[in-house]
């Protein structure tokens, strides 16, 4: 009788009937685990606004984001992107103004669990620089940036800013206890909506802090002009005199 019954049963999606016992077994393949620790999200409230060298400001009634080097394409302004995974990310913004390309350039933001983050996002005319450093193969941890012999200050690695479109001589410094570094890269050329990249390798320029040569720009005497710092690592002879 019992055998009978676990035959019939056995046709039954897995509903096993003995006197006395009820024994549910399932039909197919067991339900998937759930996961112990599920993906904890946040959101980013997003608001754009333009900003132009003439004075122009707009909110525009949308704007293209970039969310940690995707892009997200046009959203409403402003916005809110949910489910955003807890940590840190870079988000970017973008948009074409009256046949002019504009971007919001790259900043962080941190993502809370079950919280929202709250963005500006400035969106101009300007061209992003972003200067990466190493030395020795090695990135570093910080360092300081001239941009056309104007200090910018110290930044963490890479050093990422806003610029007007032109050409730029840029100039990256780091210290430690007894040696200073340097490296330069001359004429980079930034556009206007767009990003530069430059890559920096710093060299020693001098056993104690602040006694290397300055760059030095010079003509000679068959008129071609030379920098010194187009001849970095190199040993150099400078002979100076007086030519009439």
């Amino acid at each position: 009788m019992i055998a009978a019954l676990v035959r019939t049963c056995n046709r039954m999606c897995g509903v096993l009937l003995i006197p006395g016992l009820l024994m549910i077994t399932g039909c197919g393949e067991a339900p998937p685990e759930m996961p112990e620790n599920p993906e904890k999200t946040g959101s980013i409230a997003v608001h754009s606004r333009i900003e132009l060298d003439d004075g122009y400001t707009a909110v525009p009634d949308e704007a293209g984001i970039i969310l940690d080097g995707d892009t997200l394409g046009y959203l409403a302004n402003p916005d809110t992107l949910w489910g955003i995974l807890a940590g840190t990310h870079d988000i970017a913004g973008y948009i074409r103004h009256e046949d002019t390309d504009l971007i919001g350039p790259a900043q962080r933001v941190q993502v809370n669990f079950k919280e929202i983050s709250h963005v500006e996002i400035v969106l101009t005319n300007a061209g992003l620089i972003i200067i990466t450093a190493e030395r020795g193969g090695e990135p570093l941890d910080s360092l300081n940036v001239s941009l056309n012999g104007v200090d910018q200050g110290r930044s963490t690695n890479p050093f990422s800013m806003a610029v007007a479109a032109g050409l730029y001589n840029v100039v990256a410094r780091d210290s430690d206890d007894t040696t200073h570094y340097e490296g330069w890269e001359r004429d980079i050329e930034v556009l206007a909506a767009e990003t530069t990249e430059v890559d920096i390798e710093m060299q020693m320029v001098g056993v104690w802090v602040d006694v290397h040569a300055p760059d030095i720009n010079t003509i000679d005497i068959d008129g071609s002009s030379y920098n010194l710092s187009d001849h970095w690592g190199e040993v150099i002879y400078l002979y100076f005199f007086e030519y009439f």
